[in-house]
C-alpha cells in the first residue's frame, strides 16, 4: 500500500511492502535482490541504516540512486560485502558515518560532497578500495575512515584545516606509501597510522594532539622520525614495531608516559635523552637489539619494567 510520510527524515510517499518508517530512517524490507531495483523515495533526508539489517545486504552488487534530497547516509549500504561500487552522494549529505563499511569489493571511493563533516568508518574494512579522490571541506571526524583498507595508495595531499579526530584513520593501509598533510587542528590521532608497513614518509606529530598513542606503530619502512611538535605527557608506542628507524626525535621536556614508545625499533642506534619529568618507561626500548648505549635515568622515573629488555 502507498502511503504518505511527513516528519523527522522527510516529506515522501512510499510503499509500505518496502520501505518501513524507522526514528533514524527509512529502511528497505522488500524482496529485492539487487539495489538497481530498487527506487528511493524523492524527498526522504534520512537513508540511515537502509539496507544494513535487510536480506539484501548479502546479494546487492549495484547500489540504488540516492535521491537529491537525502542528508543523513549513516550505515546506508553497511555490510554489503557484494557491492561492486559506490553511488554518487548527493550534495548536501552531511553524515556519511560507516556508509560504505564492509563493502569489500569496493575499488574507488565516489566524490564526497564539500559539507560531509562526519565520515567515522565510512570506508572500514572495504579491503579492495584503492583511490580516494577527495576529502570534503568541512571534514572533522576521519576516524576509522579508511581503517583495514589493505590495498589503499591513493589519496588527497592533504586533509582540509578543520579535521579534529584521526584515530586508526589508515590503520592497517599496509600499501599506503605516503601520508597527507596533517593541520594543526587535529586533537585525537591515536594508531592513526598504525600498521602501514609502506610508509615512508613520516609527517610531524600535530602540534594540538591530546592523542597520540601507537600513530606510527609497526611503520617498518619509516626511517627519519619525524618531528614531535606537541607538548602532551602520552607517548605510549609512539613508534613501537618501527623496525626501520635509524634515529629518535627529541622526546617533549615534559612528557611523563612514554612506556613501548620505542619498542622493537630494531634499528635504533642511540636513544634520546630522557625529559626530567618521566615516570613512566615500561617496555620504552624493548627490543631495540641495535642499542649501542643507554640514557641516563631522570630521578623522577618510578616504572621500568621491560625498559631495555632484549637490548644487547
Amino acid at each position: 500500500m502507498i502511503r504518505h510520510y511527513s516528519g523527522k527524515i522527510g516529506e515522501f510517499d512510499y510503499d509500505d511492502d518496502e520501505f518501513m518508517i524507522l526514528e533514524f530512517g527509512l529502511q528497505y524490507i522488500g524482496n529485492a535482490t539487487d539495489g538497481k531495483d530498487i527506487r528511493i523515495p524523492e524527498g526522504v533526508k534520512s537513508c540511515s541504516h537502509m539496507f544494513s539489517s535487510s536480506e539484501i545486504a548479502k546479494t546487492m552488487k549495484k547500489a540504488p540512486v540516492i535521491p537529491k534530497s537525502v542528508t543523513d547516509c549513516s550505515c546506508m549500504f553497511f555490510g554489503c560485502e557484494n557491492l561492486l561500487s559506490a553511488p554518487r552522494i548527493p550534495k548536501d549529505v552531511t553524515d556519511c558515518s560507516y556508509m560504505f563499511w564492509g563493502c569489500k569489493k569496493i575499488k574507488k571511493a565516489p566524490r564526497i560532497p564539500k559539507k560531509v563533516s562526519d565520515c567515522l568508518g565510512m570506508f572500514q574494512f572495504c579491503s579492495s578500495l584503492e583511490e580516494v579522490p577527495n576529502f570534503p571541506k568541512s571534514l572533522e571526524n576521519a576516524s576509522d575512515m579508511f581503517s583495514g583498507c589493505t590495498r589503499l595508495r591513493s589519496i588527497p595531499a592533504a586533509f582540509p584545516d578543520r579535521v579534529k579526530n584521526c584515530n586508526r584513520t589508515f590503520q592497517r593501509c599496509e600499501m599506503l606509501e605516503t601520508a597527507p598533510g596533517l593541520p594543526d587542528s587535529i586533537i585525537d590521532c591515536a594508531s592513526l597510522f598504525d600498521g602501514c608497513t609502506r610508509l615512508k614518509n613520516a609527517p610531524d606529530v600535530p602540534p594540538h594532539a591530546k592523542n597520540c598513542q601507537y600513530m606510527f606503530s609497526k611503520c617498518r619502512s619509516i626511517t627519519n622520525p619525524p618531528g614531535i611538535r606537541n607538548n602532551i605527557r602520552s607517548y605510549v608506542g609512539l613508534f613501537s614495531g618501527c623496525v626501520s628507524l635509524v634515529e629518535a626525535p627529541e622526546i617533549p621536556s615534559n612528557a611523563s608516559k612514554c612506556c613501548n614508545m620505542f619498542a622493537y625499533c630494531e634499528s635504533l642506534r642511540e636513544a634520546p635523552a630522557l625529559p626530567g619529568g618521566l615516570r613512566d618507561a615500561r617496555s620504552m626500548f624493548k627490543g631495540c637489539t641495535g642499542l649501542t648505549g643507554r640514557p641516563a635515568l631522570p630521578p623522577s622515573l618510578k616504572k621500568t619494567d621491560g625498559m631495555f629488555e632484549g637490548c644487547i
